[in-house]
This record gives C-alpha cells, structure tokens and sequence, in this order.
C-alpha cells in the first residue's frame, strides 16, 4: 500500500518483542562441590529455532537455610514470536558428567500477572519442587506509556545505575545522514 499523501509504502506494525527477565532461581538443594547451573529456554511456536541458555551459574549456600542455595541469574531472552508459553528448563553441569536436566517451569505469556516480577516454581521430574525463577515478560520497543514504562523497567533490570533511555535517530534508520554542525 502506498499513501497518496506522502507517497511512502505503508509498512504493517510489527508485533512487539517479548523478553523473559530472570532475576534469581531459589531454594535449591546444595549441590556437590564444582557443579554449575545453566538455563535454557524454548518458546511453543513453530520454528521458534534453537533453544537459548544462559553461561554456567554457581550455587550460592544460604546461610539461613543449610542444605540451600540461591543462583543469581540476572538474563534476559528473547521470547520466540508466536510463543504462548515459554519452557524454562534448570541444568545442573556436575565435573566429569553429562549434564541433567533438573527441572522445570513454563510460563503462560497471556497472564497479564506474568508482567510484573513474581516467583514461578520449578518441578523436577516426579511434580515435586525442586526450586522458584523470580522472573518476568517484558515488552521491548513502545507500546504505548505501558510500553514506555516496561522498557524503563526492563533497562533497570538489567543495569540498576542506568537511568536513561537511548533512542534511535530515524534519519539513521534510512541511512540518511544529519549535516555536520
């Protein structure tokens, strides 16, 4: 389609990218010395390509609670498009064996309470619970003032000193140059 008031191809809006911000995977059994944990994450959509995951984390013993540990994960991925819900999966690297899958958590992207930071449990293969992700979805790009604000939110996250947002200049988008002063 093209504007007959400006000439220009009109361009469809593209559905906003939506991000999993996991903050800290909870209450885990203490694990053998050396053993490291990593998250992986897979959308439901068709096509949604390779699974992500996160560089190993170590176990952090909690004092208050012997036998625990708390990982700090402090990531963010990318949700595939057309995902529904999101599969969080907990690996635990032990030196010299394979990797196992300890647990996990699915989150439904069409709960709206799955916007703000809330505990999720992770289960183990038999239903029990093995552990909680403190996580949220977050939109990138506006989406209104809502938009605004979680993508103010979403860059706290991810650096707590940052307090400014940068915005692409749209003469860079088309390549165009501004003139030098």
């Amino acid at each position: 389609n093209t504007s007959a008031a400006t000439g220009r191809k009109s361009v469809a809006p593209r559905p906003p990218t939506v991000w999993v911000q996991l903050d800290r995977l909870t209450g885990l059994a203490q694990p053998p010395g050396g053993a490291k944990y990593i998250i992986r994450i897979a959308g439901d959509a068709p096509g949604a390509g390779p699974d992500q995951h996160s560089e190993p984390k170590d176990a952090i013993p909690l004092p208050d609670s012997p036998g625990l540990a708390d990982c700090e994960v402090r990531r963010q991925f990318k949700i595939p498009l057309g995902s529904s819900t999101v599969l969080l999966s907990v690996v635990i690297e032990l030196p010299g064996r394979e990797p196992q899958v300890l647990g996990t958590c699915t989150v439904d992207m069409n709960n709206q309470e799955n916007f703000s930071f809330r505990s999720h449990l992770v289960k183990g293969k038999k239903g029990e619970q093995v552990g909680q992700f403190r996580l949220r979805l977050a939109y990138s790009g506006s989406q209104g003032e809502d938009g605004d604000r979680r993508k103010s939110e979403r860059d706290s996250f991810m650096d707590p000193g940052r307090r400014s947002v940068v915005h692409q200049d749209p003469a860079a988008i088309s390549g165009a140059r501004a003139s030098p002063r």
